[in-house]
């Protein structure tokens, strides 16, 4: 494996926002589909919600799109609504990459990044479990749990969210 030129580019275009929830649509839609059925959110409600809330980035090696992420910054923490990496780029450590430079790109403005993983889907729970994430929260109801990382060289609450205060339950 060469040197990975990872780069985050903000989407600016409809171009960029078509092309990264068409990886979105194919790359993760049955976990998605759980949460659109619990929280009655249609695709194209979820189109017009992506362009409004949060950041999304363009996840690039070079020229090449490999994948995307999309996020919040809220108070002192960076929530991660979504990243997914196209499965020919997966387990190259583009994602693990990726969580680097959010982490950077955001530096001395959060203490912390969460995200919620789906317990069907050991692999990203294993993932982000070898990046330090810790599970702050889990929903029976749902099965998704959140998970927190500090970022280094901060001071953070680990106190659990109640369930009525989690960013799983509402879209708002």
């Amino acid at each position: 494996m060469g040197v990975i030129m990872l780069t985050l580019g903000i989407a600016t275009t409809e171009q960029h926002y078509d092309e990264l929830l068409n990886l979105i649509c194919h790359q993760n839609s049955s976990c998605l589909e759980i949460k659109f059925d619990w929280i009655q959110l249609t695709w194209d409600q979820f189109g017009l919600y992506f362009r409004s809330k949060g950041t999304a980035y363009r996840i690039c090696d070079g020229q090449q799109l490999v994948g995307m992420c999309w996020v919040e910054k809220t108070d002192r923490i960076l929530y991660v609504y979504g990243i997914i990496i196209q499965p020919e780029y997966q387990s190259r450590g583009f994602g693990r990459r990726a969580l680097e430079l959010l982490e950077a790109r955001y530096q001395g403005q959060i203490d912390a990044i969460e995200l919620s993983v789906h317990s069907s889907n050991p692999r990203a729970e294993s993932f982000y479990e070898r990046l330090d994430f810790k599970v702050i929260e889990y929903d029976d109801e749902t099965g998704f749990s959140l998970v927190r990382k500090k970022c280094v060289g901060t001071e953070l609450n680990t106190q659990v969210r109640s369930a009525e205060n989690s960013p799983l339950n509402t879209l708002d």
